[in-house]
């Protein structure tokens, strides 16, 4: 029986180092294998005498087979961690070698679209200005009803829907740009000036925008504000000079003043209202 410890005693050495190896299966057989060779003290057996090789035999076990759970949990957990590693890394090569399938595809079909097609997209994307998009020659002489024809006839060429080179959508977006660019001309002179939009503006929220819309009309009414009332004095004072008109004259002079609308001095002071501006005009009514 004591060979046979001995050889237990060893096979527990083996499969202590077959756990360090990372090789559990074979550690659990030696451990089984253990066991068979040398079995433990049956239930409601004499414990074996501490510091005996029985006990020390039991340890050595114990010891082994507690290593041997955690060590198993974290093959089980490296297992499938690598088997969802070999699933994500087949379907990426899937994925890739369909898309370089489609692409093959796609380069051996013959183009779908014509050479004009094309031209015209190439044309549209290098072009540096909104009048060489719409192909308008005379910018100075171009109106909007022009410019109206020329945008929808580049745009039914042009159209993603229509025109399937690369870049027509890109270049259709750049159409649509340069029309509604070029279309506010004469209300709003900004958008065709070189350094349009002003530096402080550029990537500016929608409301920063209102309040410098709201901001530039403002200043505009108050300059208007001042141009009636400039008018208005001057009326009043030729009211005043006694000496060069009759009395008829005079009324008429003060009569005009006295009617004149003061429609920009009136808007400004709604507006300033509104925004909550100070006042900074002379104008009381």
């Amino acid at each position: 029986m004591e060979s046979n410890r001995d050889d237990a005693a060893r096979c527990v050495a083996l499969a202590r180092a077959a756990m360090a190896a990372g090789d559990l299966p074979r550690a659990r057989r030696l451990l089984a294998k253990s066991h068979r060779m040398y079995p433990a003290p049956a239930d409601g057996a004499a414990a074996p005498v501490a510091g005996s090789a029985d006990a020390d035999l039991a340890a050595a076990r114990a010891a082994a087979e507690a290593e041997l759970v955690p060590a198993g949990r974290a093959a089980a957990r490296a297992a499938a961690d690598a088997e969802v590693s070999a699933r994500a890394a087949a379907n990426l090569r899937r994925r890739r070698a369909g898309e370089a399938a489609d692409a093959a595809a796609r380069a051996a079909a013959p183009p779908t679209h014509t050479p004009e097609q094309a031209a015209l997209v190439r044309r549209l994307t290098v072009a540096k200005t909104h009048y060489e998009v719409l192909g308008v020659d005379d910018a100075a002489a171009a109106t909007e009803e022009s410019i109206r024809r020329s945008y929808r006839r580049l745009a039914l060429k042009v159209h993603p829907d229509k025109n399937s080179a690369p870049g027509a959508e890109a270049a259709f977006q750049k159409l649509t740009t340069a029309h509604e660019r070029t279309t506010l001309v004469g209300r709003v002179p900004y958008y065709t000036a070189p350094d349009w939009p002003p530096p402080d503006m550029r990537g500016a929220t929608v409301r920063k925008w209102q309040r410098w819309v709201e901001g530039e009309t403002l200043d505009r009414l108050l300059n208007g504000c001042g141009a009636e009332l400039e008018r208005r004095a001057a009326l009043t004072a030729e009211s005043h000079r006694i000496f060069v008109h009759g009395q008829a004259r005079r009324q008429a002079f003060a009569q005009k003043a006295e009617a004149m609308p003061m429609t920009s001095c009136k808007q400004y002071e709604v507006l300033r209202k509104k925004l909550g501006e100070r006042n900074r005009s002379p104008y009381r009514g």
